[in-house]
């Protein structure tokens, strides 16, 4: 933010017709400290600020030069390309981008939430030694959101971040106190939403078709990390297992054609797909998930287009109704090293159509 105090003080004591004698009598300064804060030698001390305001019937905002408007805008325009940037995978620049607004707009609530999670590498963070090697930065800025800001939403994300930082400071019991104070999944805006219309009315069964396609999206991610979290179990056998669960989803959704079984078909390849890049160089495998989770996302785009609750819940979460373009501009735009492999590996085969002509995006 840059602020033109001296520049508009100068216009707007001339726009008057004062001099600047006038403005120090009324101040009761000297003539010499109006000049030096029109010359920007100096700036008027606080407490003057709401004074020359009155004197020129304008705002402190006007006065300092301060558009409030348009910084909104600017700042929405921030964090709507930043959320861009990170559901495409381009974290990169995404972090640059969160890091420069941070020093722009040190003083937003929305800008310091992005940058705080950006900081740990988003909201799934499980790594201590991350959370505690920015412990007091991030203690900071969660004490300012809580004490300053009266977004709930925003007041919430400090609240879960404040509980790990305690938990990964070994202070266990207060990081349990902190989450125990959150609303549980019967009080979400989804549910009570459910239950603000009558049963049976059209918006009841929008809500509750919606809720059922976001919990299954859930829940089957849910079951895909509890079958990796078994260390035990070979990777070969936890890769068959959770691919026998995607295609034994695919046979309800073919027998049924509840879109609920196609939802959950897709995250579990998705998820499935993740899995096999972590822990597995056999890229030939990740190809395969990879075609179940397109030709599901296809199917699901297909659907969306007379499933407004389907279609509303993709925007939602994915900020697109088109799931299947989505995945693939995820493949071709993510920036972590396994999507670069993965990219001449696509490159080579040619799968998916995807355009690699913008080599700036890759390289």
């Amino acid at each position: 933010m840059q602020l033109k105090i001296s520049e508009n003080l100068k216009n707007f004591r001339k726009k008057n017709g004062f001099t600047q004698e006038y403005l120090a009598e009324q101040l009761n300064v000297s003539t010499a400290a109006v000049c030096k804060w029109e010359s920007g030698a100096s700036n008027p001390d606080i407490t003057l600020l709401i004074p020359i305001s009155r004197i020129f019937d304008i705002s402190v905002d006007e006065l300092l030069g301060y558009d409030i408007v348009k910084e909104k805008c600017e700042i929405d325009k921030i964090l709507k390309e930043y959320s861009l940037l990170t559901a495409n995978g381009q974290n990169i620049k995404a972090k640059e981008l969160i890091t420069q607004a941070k020093t722009a707009y040190p003083c937003d609530f929305g800008i310091m939430n992005e940058y705080m999670w950006n900081i740990v590498g988003g909201r799934n963070i499980k790594k201590r030694d991350v959370l505690v090697s920015n412990y007091t930065e991030l203690d900071i800025i969660c004490q300012k959101i809580l004490s300053l800001c009266k977004d709930e939403k925003i007041r919430y994300e400090a609240r879960i971040m404040k509980a790990k930082l305690l938990y990964a400071a070994g202070q266990r019991e207060k990081a349990e106190e902190v989450i125990n104070s959150l609303p549980r999944w019967d009080g979400t805006a989804e549910q009570q939403f459910e239950r603000l219309y009558d049963p049976g009315t059209p918006e009841a069964i929008y809500w509750t078709q919606r809720n059922v396609y976001g919990l299954a999206d859930g829940l089957t991610f849910k079951l895909v990390k509890l079958i990796w979290s078994d260390s035990e179990t070979p990777l070969e056998a936890k890769t068959e297992q959770t691919a026998e669960i995607g295609k034994q989803l695919r046979e309800c959704w073919t027998k049924t054609k509840q879109p609920i079984f196609l939802i959950m078909e897709h995250m579990v390849f998705a998820a499935l797909a993740k899995k096999l890049l972590s822990f597995d160089t056999n890229y030939e495998r990740f190809f395969e998930m990879t075609d179940y989770q397109l030709n599901s996302a296809k199917e699901i785009t297909l659907i969306a287009k007379t499933d407004k609750a389907l279609r509303d819940l993709l925007l939602r979460t994915y900020k697109t109704d088109d799931l299947f373009e989505y995945t693939l501009n995820f493949f071709k735009t993510a920036d972590h090293e396994s999507y670069k492999k993965i990219r001449l590996k696509l490159q080579s085969d040619n799968r998916y159509d995807i355009d690699f002509s913008d080599k700036k995006i890759y390289n």
